[in-house]
């Protein structure tokens, strides 16, 4: 299975709100004209997990189809996945901090024989992760690779100072959810925004998408 590269954040949401995350998701990815039919109706469809396995405490959704993206002259091909995991406190029940992602094939958006994302992948994951922060603001977004994208999660329900929260390649951080994470690491960039601030490794990156007009 080929390495995944997650464009994730935390949505607050129980069985009866469900349908208004799924369906603000089907807006911003119409907002960025890539919201195609198949996806548009299982987002509209989709439901809450019916049943809770003690064995197995986790539970994910996501439809057949991709979202097909577009950056400059490349096409790239993502996932809409939500993953649930058991209430801390609750026996018997999902978590309502559902974890939401993009999942993108790593390889695609790297410079060949190389583990930087290119210049035409880093526009995409800033605009996605823009979009999205604009539609769900509470916890901003992250983009991860498979090693860093649960603990990262982890720390960010758990909130305070950790170094896992920074478990990411870049990353649109409202800034109160950032206050209570800092300092942050010295390698990383900064851009500051009025109500966010983005943060990237720069090593991972070809050109950092926020220094350039486009």
């Amino acid at each position: 299975m080929p390495e995944l590269t997650s464009l994730q954040t935390l949505v607050r949401c129980d069985e009866h709100s469900f349908s208004s995350v799924t369906g603000k998701v089907a807006q911003t990815l119409g907002r960025m004209g890539v919201l195609d039919d198949a996806v548009e109706k299982w987002l509209l469809s989709a439901k809450w997990p019916s049943s809770f396995d003690p064995d197995f405490p986790y539970a994910f959704l996501e439809p057949e189809s991709p979202v097909t993206t577009k950056s400059g002259d490349q096409v790239y091909q993502a996932r809409v996945h939500f993953s649930f995991d058991a209430a801390p406190e609750k026996p018997g029940e999902y978590d309502h901090l559902v974890e939401l992602s993009l999942l993108f094939p790593t390889e695609p958006m790297q410079l060949k024989g190389d583990i930087v994302f290119s210049r035409n992948a880093g526009r995409l994951c800033w605009q996605i992760l823009r979009e999205f922060t604009i539609t769900f603001p509470e916890f901003g977004m992250y983009v991860t690779n498979e090693a860093q994208d649960v603990e990262q999660a982890e720390a960010l329900k758990k909130r305070g100072p950790s170094s896992k929260f920074w478990s990411f390649e870049m990353a649109l951080i409202p800034h109160p959810v950032l206050k209570e994470f800092l300092p942050f690491p010295q390698d990383r960039e900064r851009f500051v925004g009025v109500e966010w601030s983005g943060f990237a490794y720069k090593d991972c990156w070809e050109v950092l998408p926020w220094s350039e007009r486009y």
